[in-house]
């Protein structure tokens, strides 16, 4: 009970319940974040939260006085409906559908009925009418949602302006994630691992200790002379067209010239080059702190220009947008608030001497691999925030009185001289009204890795750091020109990932209920019905509460002694988790339609002690594991097996096999290769190629993790609705869809074949083979360990024989096919580093047998 295990095994048990996915379901599936929700119902039954608080902070976190973080994230219980944008849904007919699924799942959860069957009539069997359903649904009319979560024409959704299919769905709440801090944490040691590799290989390579060296007394001239670490160039300027003039353009000086008033975004071609034309008054003005103020509105570049007066090693190029009075403190030349969208290429040419030619020399593209902002307007990729904006940096319009900085790191640094010219080019950028440009040597991995800060003294100060960070300031300052570059870069996306430890959660916010009525037969079109406000079920006792009910009255009533289904349909639902069967069988319908319990009076005693004795979870689990009944041999008693084959008067324990996510995670744990840490974003563990081809709005690939997030548990597996993992569907998981209390269990030759093949339990039984291996010198001594880990018990005489033939003809096969071996033992992200192919191949396969018995994937 005081293991983090426990909560884990008991929040899966809850996410069904709960509909938890990580995608929306209908029409694209798109991904939703979530996981915050997750980790908060893992950490409740770690805590052992008292279930009638964690129902109101579920129902009604942010009614709560002062609501916490964790209260509010729990309100994404809420919204795990699934939820559509697709263009031409209706948003009346989508919101019938989600408020019809809240009151389905609350139904199923607390109170064991099924309530769905109200939705058109009343219903045939139980006393819940069509009002009763409705009035249930009323309840959750005051939750801000959109039927369809987009800006169509005809559903003009202000607040989701601009939004499209990779877009999230608020409303969100950003959060702190321990996992996410703690990655962070280890992530900053490996780049100081890497430091400290590149600064022990310049110890034996005198090459790159003399780079290095050059790059510091480099780096110390400029500091020098540039204090803050950066030069602020003064740049000659030209506003460029993007559309050719009517007339030929004519260059007025080497610094202002204007554009036409139309707003164009025509890409540079071919057919469409830029030109210049002839302003009719000054288009900018220079400060003294170089800022470059623009006065006339132009339609889309704008070309700096830079002849360079000292040598200068090139490694980041920082653009600055600046409120300025001159535009009444806005970042735009037009004066009002609003955003920018720009996007950065730069050049450089060689000083060419007077005698060459005029053609021997060839501006050079400035490449960056990566580019980010202290403000920026969020872009997402499938739900996931785009951190680089490369593509296009877009200002935030709620800040447009706020500088605005951009940095833009280099691939490789390239070395300027004097009389070289650097040219930067702002593409659609004709309403930036003050910008500035610097340039620096100098990257520190700060500058690359916070998104915040705009860094002004840390590159100055970066020349004081320790040892070990300013070789890492080397490293991140050369860009490729060092090998150990491109491992840094890989760890570098995926600390950028973390997000400064922050992550964002759907969340319930109140907003003015929306009209509620009966809708006859269920037709979202049909409002003769009449209009309900929130109530309990009328043949249960009434929520005792004058005025409009809220969903927090509801979280108590469902609750209180008012209420008798609660308590009875949680803890039968709970026996079903220690027996396999419930003590009534039917645990999603307590009602007339579903079974009387076999053991009325026991689930009338664990009802009442739950609910009497502060509904303590961890106390009832005690209470059931601890009784004779649950401690029984899982063998049936002869005695009874003609009279009770269910087993249904509970004389010995219950065999059943393990739940999709646990058969994965006891591979796991067998072969050594599970990762227990807990929370955090969704895992991607190996998936067939293309398995998401099917899936559009946006299209999709799967990205299997390359790292030790592969070897999660299950609980923390991707979890798409349309497409859920073929190793959960092959073990009956459910797609969460709906509300579901009861997972059915099938018998398949799909999950053989899942368990031989899928690559996650090819490769747990190589890394198993290896433990064996390494742990026993011969075969028998290894069969009989491997049988200890896997199934905790000696093998049989008979699966010793059975399984020493099988060494003997794989080893026979493997020493014919070295090939075969080699390509079996390379499967999975782990190599092998010291074991022949030929004996680590047969003794993968026979872990593979005994991963793959059916004692060892069933709980007795």
């Amino acid at each position: 009970l005081a293991s983090p295990r426990y909560g884990e095994r008991f929040a899966s048990w809850w996410l069904d319940v709960a509909r938890y996915t990580d995608t929306v379901g209908f029409h694209g599936d798109q991904n939703q974040r979530v996981f915050p929700y997750r980790d908060y119902v893992i950490k409740a039954f770690n805590q052992n939260m008292p279930f009638d608080q964690f129902t109101r902070e579920q129902l009604a976190g942010d009614l709560l006085p002062n609501p916490t973080e964790d209260q509010l994230v729990a309100t994404c219980f809420n919204r795990l409906n699934m939820m559509t944008r697709e263009g031409g849904a209706q948003p009346r007919e989508y919101l019938a559908k989600y408020g019809a699924d809240r009151v389905r799942t609350v139904g199923t959860a607390w109170l064991g009925s099924t309530m769905g069957c109200c939705e058109c009539h009343n219903h045939k069997f139980d006393p819940f009418t069509a009002k009763d359903f409705y009035a249930m649904q009323a309840f959750f009319a005051d939750v801000k949602q959109w039927g369809v979560y987009s800006n169509y024409n005809y559903t003009m959704n202000e607040e989701l302006k601009g939004f499209n299919n990779d877009y999230p769905f608020p409303p969100e709440l950003e959060v702190e994630s321990p996992f996410l801090q703690e990655r962070i944490a280890n992530l900053q040691t490996n780049f100081s691992e890497i430091a400290k590799s590149l600064s022990a290989r310049a110890a034996s390579e005198q090459a790159v200790l003399g780079e290095f060296q050059a790059w510091q007394a480099q780096t110390n001239n400029f500091l020098t002379e540039n204090p803050t670490g950066w030069m602020t160039l003064t740049p000659a300027v030209d506003l460029i067209s993007a559309t050719p003039p009517k007339t030929p353009a004519k260059k007025v000086n080497d610094k202002a010239v204007s554009k036409s008033d139309k707003q164009s975004k025509v890409e540079d071609s071919a057919e469409t080059k830029p030109s210049i034309t002839e302003p009719e008054s000054p288009s900018y003005k220079l400060t003294t702190a170089n800022e470059i103020i623009l006065l006339k509105k132009t339609d889309d570049d704008i070309v700096l220009k830079q002849e360079l007066t000292n040598q200068i090693r090139l490694s980041v190029i920082k653009l600055e947008l600046l409120p300025h009075a001159e535009h009444q403190g806005y970042l735009r030349r037009d004066n009002k608030p609003g955003n920018v969208t720009l996007k950065l290429s730069a050049e450089t040419t060689k000083k060419i001497a007077e005698t060459a030619p005029s053609n021997q020399e060839k501006p050079l593209n400035v490449g960056f691999h990566f580019a980010h902002a202290n403000k920026y307007k969020s872009d997402y990729d499938n739900g996931a925030e785009i951190l680089n904006i490369l593509g296009a940096w877009t200002t935030e319009e709620n800040q447009s009185q706020e500088l605005h900085a951009g940095y833009w790191f280099l691939h490789k640094p390239i070395l300027l001289d004097k009389g070289d010219t650097l040219t930067i080019r702002l593409k659609s950028a004709g309403n930036i009204g003050c910008l500035r440009i610097s340039i620096s040597p100098l990257v520190t991995p700060a500058l690359l890795r916070d998104l915040t800060d705009h860094h002004e003294n840390s590159l100055a100060a970066a020349m004081m750091q320790d040892n070990h960070a300013l070789w890492e300031t080397f490293l991140v300052s050369s860009g490729d020109s060092l090998p150990e570059w491109k491992i840094y870069r890989e760890l570098l996306s995926e600390y950028l990932a973390c997000n400064n430890g922050k992550a964002h959660c759907l969340i319930t916010k109140q907003t003015e209920p929306i009209k509620v009525r009966v809708l006859p037969r269920g037709n979202w079109q049909d409002e003769s019905g009449e209009v309900v406000l929130p109530n309990s079920p009328e043949f249960l006792p009434s929520i005792p509460v004058e005025g409009r009910k809220t969903r927090l009255d509801l979280a108590n009533w469902l609750c209180s002694k008012e209420n008798p289904l609660t308590s009875r349909s949680v803890m039968n639902r709970l026996w079903k988790q220690f027996f396999g069967t419930g003590l009534s069988s039917v645990v999603e319908d307590l009602g007339a339609q579903g079974e009387p319990p076999s053991h009325p009076e026991l689930l009338d005693y664990l009802a009442i002690e739950f609910r009497d004795q502060g509904w303590d979870f961890k106390r009832i689990v005690k209470l059931i594991v601890m009784s004779r009944t649950y401690q029984q041999s899982a063998s049936l008693n002869p005695a009874y097996r003609e009279n009770d084959p269910n087993n249904r008067l509970l004389s010995s324990q219950n065999a059943r096999r393990l739940d999709a996510e646990f058969v994965r995670d006891n591979a796991l744990a067998i072969s050594g290769l599970i990762n227990l840490k807990m929370g955090g974003p969704a895992c991607f563990p190996y998936q067939p190629q293309g398995y998401y081809k099917e899936l559009q709005f946006p299209n999709r690939d799967y990205a299997a993790n390359k790292d030790d997030r592969q070897y999660r548990r299950g609980i923390y597996m991707h979890w798409q609705r349309t497409f859920l993992h073929p190793m959960l569907a092959n073990f009956d998981a459910p797609n969460r869809d709906e509300c579901t209390a009861n997972r059915v269990y099938s018998n398949t030759p799909q999950q053989a074949l899942t368990l031989l093949n899928d690559p996650t339990f090819t490769e747990a039984s190589r890394h198993f083979a290896t433990h064996v291996m390494d742990s026993q010198p011969d075969t028998i001594l290894r069969l009989e360990y491997a049988y200890q880990l896997a199934v905790a018990r000696k093998p049989q005489l008979r699966e010793v024989d059975s399984l020493q033939k099988l060494v003997q003809e794989l080893q026979t096969y493997y020493k014919e096919n070295p090939a075969d071996a080699v390509k079996l033992v390379s499967i999975g992200l782990i190599p092998n580093t010291h074991h022949d192919p030929v004996q680590l191949a047969t003794w993968t396969n026979v872990c593979r047998v005994i991963l793959n018995l059916h004692e060892t994937i069933t709980r007795y």
